[in-house]
């Protein structure tokens, strides 16, 4: 598919599912892309590489189904039980409490197996699942019980006729996990492929020095594929996907406008910012961007809003001592205050950092100071899909949000046609004087002035447009 093929098939994909028994991964993106999740009884491959997430995604459909009073089997033959439920509790995964209650059960099988006690084990599986009412079932890994078998023709028979046939017997959903090593193309022995019902595969590569993690679906019986790469993140709760084609923001104007904290501005913007629209505020280094975004948060605090203040680019401290030059330092403490470090961080990471911010705070005023820093940290493809991302998130969650930029609002097109608000600020030298001016380029949903006006500072450093 083109990339305009998979946007159009991501866009359209609920339209084309039919109802069947599906069966949730547990991950929105994922079933999204599979018209609901896996077909019930279905066997899947997931195929990856060392450290890409294979274990926590299995664990994922395994809890999904645990909500949903699904219980769960999950096969260890690579790591002790005591470790990996510590591993998973750090992730969030409270597996114990499913345990207790005969919901989960872990049977761990750590010693190489022949031929003769891979069927064992497989009858122990299937008995416990019958026993105990499982639904789903995860097998880490499929690529140590292959270890001992001779030759891909006793894989193959041990796969299709034994294994997979009893897990379908069993009426269990099952994810079989094959370690792929680093530059490897073929997947497990090149048996598996040809005899699972799908196939996921995780990648983990570097960027930049940084992780990059991605799941693809590689097949998939009586579904139809987009072949998107997506990027992945891990994190408390498990993985989340995000899509390569982030859309265009959506979402209603609101009627309410919120005052940005200068009076003369409101007047350009036709009463202020309208609420839950996304600015952005463009100039040059020394213009007053800065400043300007000081005080629409702190307009927020006066009016007791929540408001948060992000920078990329300045220490908290430094921001609230910038900030004791406007305002009280009651007013300047009732501002969320935090300095967002990106080194280390991926792209997708950062996003997902800002969402869980937003849910567990509920700002009603966010401003991003700096977003040009990003450019410089990852680079222009990833700079303009995190721009785009962010700027979802926040039409998503209903935040009237401000971002600041370095740059000429009228050659950065991309950052133009994502805001709802625009607002050019211009610094020029008129003989021994700078001249700072201000001007909106547009104002979703209401009649601006076409008209420049020029900024003041006070010696405090509040931020004034001429009336």
């Amino acid at each position: 598919m083109s990339n305009q093929e998979q946007v159009d098939y991501l866009i359209n994909s609920e339209q084309a599912c039919v109802e069947e028994q599906i069966v949730s991964t547990g991950i929105e993106l994922l079933d999204k892309e599979l018209c609901g999740g896996f077909l019930k009884g279905q066997s899947i491959l997931l195929a990856g590489n060392p450290g890409s997430g294979k274990t926590i995604f299995g664990v994922q459909f395994l809890v999904d189904g645990l909500q949903k009073g699904e219980p769960g089997i999950f096969v260890g033959l690579v790591e002790p039980k005591e470790d990996f439920m510590k591993y998973m509790w750090h992730l969030g995964f409270y597996l114990e409490e499913y345990e207790t209650k005969n919901q989960f059960l872990f049977i761990e099988s750590l010693t190489a197996m022949d031929p003769a006690e891979l069927n064992l084990l497989v009858d122990k599986i299937v008995n416990s699942a019958l026993k105990m009412g499982a639904k789903r079932i995860v097998i880490d890994s499929l690529t140590a019980m292959e270890i001992d078998f001779s030759s891909r023709k006793e894989i193959r028979a041990f796969l299709h006729n034994r294994l997979l046939r009893a897990l379908k017997k069993a009426n269990l959903t099952a994810i079989a996990i094959v370690d792929v090593p680093y530059g490897e193309e073929k997947i497990g022995s090149g048996i598996e492929e040809f005899v699972f019902d799908g196939i996921l595969q995780l990648t983990v590569k570097k960027e930049k020095g940084l992780p990059r993690r991605q799941l693809t679906v590689k097949k998939f019986r009586a579904k139809e594929l987009s072949f998107v790469d997506y990027d992945l993140i891990i994190g408390l709760g498990g993985i989340v996907l995000i899509s390569p084609f982030a859309s265009n923001p959506s979402g209603t104007v609101g009627d309410l406008f919120l005052s940005t904290g200068i009076e003369g501005l409101d007047d350009l913007l036709g009463g202020g910012f309208r609420e839950g629209t996304l600015s952005i505020i463009m100039g040059p280094s020394g213009s007053g961007k800065t400043q300007l975004s000081y005080n629409y948060v702190l307009e927020g605090a006066q009016r007791d809003e929540l408001s948060l203040y992000v920078s990329f680019e300045e220490s908290e401290d430094q921001i609230r001592k910038n900030m004791l030059g406007i305002a009280s330092s009651d007013l300047v403490y009732d501002v969320l205050v935090i300095s967002q470090g990106i080194m280390g961080q991926t792209p997708y990471k950062l996003v997902e950092t800002q969402r869980g911010l937003i849910s567990r705070v509920k700002p009603k005023r966010i401003v991003l100071d700096g977003i040009k820093s990003l450019n410089r940290m990852y680079g222009e493809e990833y700079y303009q899909m995190l721009v785009r991302s962010l700027a979802n998130l926040y039409k998503e969650t209903k935040v009237t949000a401000v971002m600041t930029a370095i740059g000429d609002v009228f050659k950065e097109s991309e950052l133009a046609t994502l805001a709802d608000n625009l607002v050019c600020l211009d610094l020029r030298k008129d003989g021994n004087h700078f001249v700072r001016e201000i001007g909106v380029v547009k104002a979703r949903g209401t009649k601006i002035s076409d008209e420049l006006k020029t900024i003041y500072f006070s010696e405090g450093g509040k931020l004034y447009v001429d009336q």
